[in-house]
């Protein structure tokens, strides 16, 4: 008997339960609920001829279907290293909209717009009132990024099937009664991975300037030596805000395009 599409998306909620990409045993999980998908709700991972936006359409949770789509069909989950609670996120008209504000997957809902965005949850990171205003994260969050640990809060996407990233595209948090660059990435690493558990350096931005809402895209064409297929894509805010404008600690991201084939 073939599992249902609702049942598939049950067990996926259980992997991003997990809150990382992370063990070996959930991707696998993960293939096995693909397999078995075998008949009318089966879910195929379609990888783009040409470098196209993953994830093809929005995400509605931190587990998303995805169907229907000329490429990139199945599950998607959406993590983070930590999410802020109703309490801290900051600018919203009301609690009931502040708790699901913060979540994961609106780092990936293709909505930039005014409290659509993931907020880790504040403490890491060097504040306007603090002795340092340089935004420098200082919790004890960090990834092992080819062998050394990478400090910071971070946004993760899991993809149903391995791709080659080409570029990444951040929208910073849009807030027109808050200082753009505070919050906001100044300072990040992306990291990737093709099992989960292994993370591959792909990008490093220091001491970015944000001066406008627009969104930022960087290119990874130009690597002498372009990343391998990968199924796990990290972005880890090592600061946060324009030198000398920290804020609260702590750091949001609008949204993170992923493009690749």
């Amino acid at each position: 008997m073939s599992t249902t599409l609702a049942e598939a998306l049950a067990h996926a909620r259980t992997v991003a339960s997990t809150n990382r990409c992370g063990a070996t045993n959930a991707l696998a999980a993960v293939a096995r609920m693909r397999r078995r998908h075998t008949r009318g709700d089966e879910v195929a991972f379609v990888r783009p001829a040409v470098p196209s936006v993953f994830p093809p359409a929005a995400m509605t949770g931190d587990a998303t279907v995805i169907r229907g789509r000329a490429y990139g069909d199945g599950t998607y989950v959406a993590s983070a290293s930590s999410v802020a609670n109703a309490s801290s996120v900051a600018n919203v008209s009301s609690v009931a909209s502040a708790s699901s504000v913060a979540s994961a997957y609106k780092g990936f809902n293709k909505n930039a717009t005014h409290a659509q965005w993931w907020e880790s949850a504040p403490g890491g990171y060097a504040g306007r009132s603090g002795p340092q205003k340089n935004g420098a994260y200082s919790g004890d969050v960090a990834t092992v990024v080819d062998g050394d640990p990478v400090p910071g809060e971070w946004l993760q996407l899991q993809l149903p099937g391995h791709v080659v990233l080409a570029s990444y595209s951040i929208s910073p948090r849009q807030d027109g009664s808050y200082p753009l660059q505070q919050r906001n990435p100044g300072s990040w690493v992306l990291a990737g991975s093709a099992d989960g558990s292994t993370w591959t350096r792909l990008s490093t931005v220091t001491g970015h300037q944000w001066t406008d809402y627009d969104t930022l895209t960087l290119d990874l064409s130009a690597v002498s030596a372009p990343p391998p297929p990968l199924i796990c894509f990290r972005l880890i805010v090592v600061n946060v805000g324009n030198w000398g404008t920290g804020d609260h600690p702590g750091a949001s991201v609008n949204e993170l395009y992923l493009t690749g084939s």
